[in-house]
């Protein structure tokens, strides 16, 4: 040991201690920072034993150390607590000392501050009961997993979350089991797709990712999850990833709740329109019957009662009351298509046979009609719904299709009532034709009852119109 730097260190050794000892702990130098911290004084110095200054707990392991330097000739460190009114913890690099007869076989002992190595334990240890503390009273799960997935902590709402115990929690594979039953937007998912994973395989933060998970009760639950990942200085790869979840299922219910709603007032007013429809047509058509054909009918009468004095004087009469006769039946029929159906007395099936004879009496073309009899328990609103697409779909046939035959079915498929008009006319192309006012009717009433309209035609292949209605569920 050179003298020079025992001096540096007695003179200005303010960022370390350095003591010289023997096996009994007996100091034979220590500078003036060592002197100063632990409150020595100088002049007792030789009577002073450095265990003395030791904490307890470490004194057996400053020995040891002391004994491993003397045994092995290298250097050795060592981490104790120093008495000096509290804790003071102290990192000492240890070695022999042989350079001078006056500290041969002794032992240098260098030493450097662990700043407040005790305090920071219990920091620590505050702030971990802190953590805790604030986790546990987070109303959001929190799963914190390793590179590997393994989950490295979790808090009491996310075992709430997911139907478990928090210990089932950390068991193996348990929360990589969870994610066999769940779904985004409908579709399961595979582990290695769920947020926690790939933003562990892409470090990349999967943010508000909705997921359906059903729970070992049977309980579907919508969550929202978050997962960022986390790395370490110089590591461009996450080594871990803290994943939230939030429960969302009420607010979820609420949303389908508040849609059922809005879907439930558009219904009601639809229907509202509906019933003003049938109301105003029934009004119409009866105004057209009493008022309008009764004039016409009063206009034939005096036709009949002119005189006329030539013949070509007869052949205009003639013609006017051929053309007031014409007025008189097309308002007829106008009138008794107009008028709501008596489908309470009739009944659907007889009201539709109506139509079918009708049209039979035309010979515009051959008329078949299939049904059901329990298609008759239908409600009423249903029943005028149906009849009222027959009508259209069978105008539109008359009027556009140039079909010699139509068919019409009328049957109980499960729990759905299903509409069939079917024809051999000269079909069209549904893409390129334009959707009138008809078939737009068709489709609201269909709606308006959660049931489907399918529309199988093509140029020259006819036409088949599917009406299908959740009538009977």
């Amino acid at each position: 040991m050179r003298t020079d730097l025992i001096n540096k260190a007695t003179g200005s050794g303010r960022d370390y201690y350095l003591l010289i000892l023997d096996d009994d702990g007996h100091i034979h130098f220590a500078n003036s920072h060592l002197i100063s911290n632990f409150g020595l004084k100088l002049e007792k110095i030789p009577e002073y034993s450095f265990f003395d200054l030791l904490d307890l707990k470490h004194e057996e392991q400053f020995r040891n150390t002391l004994h491993l330097v003397h045994k092995t000739h290298n250097p050795a460190s060592a981490e104790v607590a120093v008495v000096n009114g509290s804790l003071h913890w102290i990192k000492w690099e240890i070695s022999l000392c042989q350079d001078e007869a006056s500290v041969n076989g002794k032992y240098m002992c260098v030493g450097y501050d662990i700043v407040q190595k005790d305090k920071v334990k219990k920091m620590k240890k505050v702030a971990e009961k802190n953590y805790q503390s604030i986790v546990e009273g987070l109303n959001t799960g929190i799963v914190m997993q390793d590179s590997n997935g393994e989950v490295l902590a979790a808090n009491q709402k996310a075992a709430e979350i997911f139907g478990i115990s928090i210990g089932n929690i950390y068991e193996d594979n348990t929360f990589k089991n969870l994610w066999q039953t769940i779904l985004i937007d409908g579709t399961p998912i595979s582990y290695e797709n769920c947020p926690c994973v790939k933003a562990l395989r892409t470090g990349i933060a999967q943010s508000n990712v909705a997921i359906t998970y059903k729970t070992r009760a049977g309980e579907l639950k919508s969550l929202l999850v978050n997962s960022q990942p986390l790395f370490e200085e110089n590591n461009p790869s996450p080594v871990s990833v803290v994943s939230s979840f939030i429960d969302i299922s009420q607010e979820k219910k609420l949303e389908a709740e508040l849609l059922q709603e809005k879907i439930q007032h558009q219904k009601d007013i639809t229907e509202t329109i509906f019933t003003v429809q049938e109301k105003e047509r029934t009004r119409i058509g009866h105004e057209l019957h009493d008022n309008v054909n009764q004039i016409l009918g009063t206009c034939k009468l005096f036709m009949d009662m002119i005189k006329v004095q030539t013949d070509e004087d007869a052949d205009l009469k003639e013609k006017v009351t051929e053309y007031i006769l014409t007025a008189i039946e097309e308002i007829r029929k106008l009138s008794k298509e107009m008028v709501a159906p008596q489908l309470k007395e009739k009944g659907l099936i007889a009201s539709i046979n109506g139509l079918v004879e009708d049209m039979k009496a035309t010979n515009a073309m051959t008329v078949l009609f299939y049904h059901q009899d329990d298609v008759e328990m239908l409600s009423g609103g249903k029943k005028v719904a149906l009849f009222r697409i027959v009508q259209e779909q069978v105008k539109n046939t008359l009027k556009y299709s140039q079909a010699k035959n139509l068919s019409i079915t009328l049957r109980r498929i499960n729990s759905d009532a299903q509409l069939i008009i079917e024809d051999n006319g000269i079909g069209f192309d549904a893409r390129q034709t334009r959707r009138g006012i008809g078939l737009s009717n068709i489709y609201e009433r269909t709606r308006f009852y959660d049931g489907k309209v399918d529309i199988q035609t093509s140029t020259g292949n006819g036409c088949r119109l599917v009406v299908t209605i959740p009538a009977f569920r």
